[in-house]
């Protein structure tokens, strides 16, 4: 029953319509606040288009997604955001949610807001 969920939400998150977008990113609330589902790599590939082009019709769903990520793994969703660095819109998201990770995370992401080519 997941797959077939996270088959949907995919299909919103690709669509180029900004409604279908952001229900795509709310469906996915529900998930990560479920710590019985685990599958937090799916998570992170559907929404790397989003985080890297991150239209301001999406931006507060896409903030909600990650902070809520942010919140539930932080190490994982903090590498995540360093690997999508070199984008513009992942600075902004970072920025926008950084008090949602631990101190010593914060550091890390605001050393690589600075320099995104930083190798942590």
């Amino acid at each position: 029953a997941a797959a077939s969920f996270l088959s949907i939400i995919d299909g919103w998150l690709k669509s180029s319509s900004f409604h279908e977008q952001r229900l795509g990113l709310r469906a996915l609330l529900p998930l990560i606040k479920d710590n019985s589902f685990d599958n937090l790599p799916v998570l992170f590939r559907l929404l790397n288009p989003l985080v890297r082009v991150a239209p301001s019709m999406i931006r507060p769903d896409l903030l909600l997604v990650t902070e809520s990520i942010a919140k539930r793994s932080p190490k994982e969703c903090a590498y995540f955001l360093r690997q999508n660095m070199i984008s513009p819109d992942t600075a902004w998201i970072t920025r926008q949610i950084l008090a949602s990770f631990p101190a010593e995370i914060q550091k890390g992401l605001r050393e690589a807001i600075k320099d995104p080519n930083l190798q942590i």
